[in-house]
């Protein structure tokens, strides 16, 4: 890192989606705050149940810049554990606020590559996309027998809950546009985070509702998010629903609690109305020591009982075991984190992996002991359309 300088711009367009180039590895957006990356320029992986911790370690010996309001590192982390999670120090990155608008950060080697460097981030104007055709949603045998054989290992006392999941692949859509798709989901979904990560073999975006931990100097935030239905009132008042939502808040509050955290949080439950569908939510916040990183708070707090069941060790071996396919990113976790410690990170859900000959999507449904499996099947149907309907070519 000593061998290198950090270089600020404004930029005149608010939006990053304006400077959106074959570059971009990363980006996350909501409510005009954006993180957007380019090349890795810095990369660590690690796995195995420590790799959260392992990551936050590798970025102190980075030595990045300690600025407040600086550059950050990037990370993601698939479900399986056993599977590498990535940090890494982009070349270049973009920060936008909706009242300071947007800053581009470059990391160059030296000054006399200043001015090249800027002048390749000329904003271009996104035309409005054009909508893909939505397929017609096939049934599922397969899922509803998982997920009644799911409520039997449950009446059995084995688990309480147990998240399945289940993919939906398709040929890839043509003209398809990322950037405009993007954009889309934006305008769609306010209330989500919308992002992207770019590897070589695939593209994996979305818009997720779930934040899994915010961290401020002092404070940590978080949002306790499960129980679903298309109605707010049934929702309220579904014993079922009420019960898989009370089992993530107790599950967040002891982990936190073990940290030596004390967190708040209401009693009562809220509605988050997504456009297609309503998740039961229960925000919780707890004042937290600046020595408490991102990533280890993630760490101690990922896998939650959303995606993953309860008890944990258990849920997780199920479905490992029963699931006929890998999640990957799905269910994993995504963010940013700066050289204080301090970022967000997201559990990446509604969500959609592309790469060059297919789509696949991605949804789950949390099984507790009266759950219906029609009633499961159609749930992960309302899911996957959250991606299906923002799906856009080129304009």
């Amino acid at each position: 890192m000593n061998n290198f300088l950090f270089f600020r711009f404004p930029l005149e367009n608010p939006d990053p989606l304006a400077y959106w180039s074959p570059e971009v590895t990363f980006y996350a957006s909501k409510n005009g705050h954006t993180r957007m990356a380019g090349p890795a320029l810095i990369m660590a992986s690690a796995q195995g149940p420590q790799r959260l911790l392992d990551l936050d370690a590798q970025q102190k010996t980075w030595e990045a810049p300690q600025l407040p309001e600086g550059p950050v590192c990037f990370f993601y982390a698939p479900f399986e554990t056993d599977s590498p999670a990535s940090l890494f120090l982009p070349s270049w990155q973009i920060h936008s606020h909706p009242e300071s608008g947007s800053t581009l950060w470059l990391l160059l080697p030296n000054v006399t590559s200043k001015a090249a460097a800027q002048a390749r981030f000329e904003a271009l104007t996104l035309s409005d996309g054009i909508p893909c055709p939505l397929p017609t949603l096939p049934e599922d045998p397969a899922f509803e027998a998982l997920v009644t054989q799911a409520i039997k290992t449950i009446h059995d006392k084995v688990l309480q809950k147990v998240v399945l999941s289940r993919l939906l692949r398709l040929p890839r859509p043509q003209g398809f546009s990322l950037p405009h798709s993007l954009a889309e989901l934006q305008k769609n979904q306010p209330q989500a985070t919308t992002f992207a990560i770019i590897r070589p073999q695939d593209c994996f975006f979305g818009a997720t509702p779930e934040p899994l931990v915010q961290k401020t100097p002092l404070k940590a935030y978080t949002l306790a998010l499960g129980g679903s239905h298309q109605d707010s009132h049934t929702l309220l008042n579904s014993p079922k629903e009420r019960h898989e939502h009370a089992l993530i808040v107790q599950d967040i509050v002891l982990k936190w609690t073990a940290l030596g955290l004390s967190p708040e949080y209401p009693q009562q439950p809220e509605c988050l109305q997504l456009p297609h569908i309503t998740h039961l939510s229960t925000p919780i916040c707890a004042d937290c020591p600046k020595s408490l990183s991102l990533l280890a708070l993630a760490h101690a707090t990922w896998p939650t009982p959303a995606i993953c069941g309860t008890p944990q060790a258990a849920a997780y071996h199920y479905i490992r075991t029963h699931e006929p396919h890998k999640r990957g990113l799905y269910t994993g976790l995504f963010g940013y984190q700066d050289a204080h410690g301090c970022g967000d990170a997201y559990v990446a859900l509604r969500c959609a992996s592309l790469n060059a000959q297919a789509l696949t999507l991605y949804a789950g449904a949390g099984i507790v002991e009266s759950s219906e499996p029609s009633a499961e099947k159609c749930e992960t149907d309302q899911k996957f359309r959250t991606v299906l309907s923002g799906l856009r070519k080129g304009g």
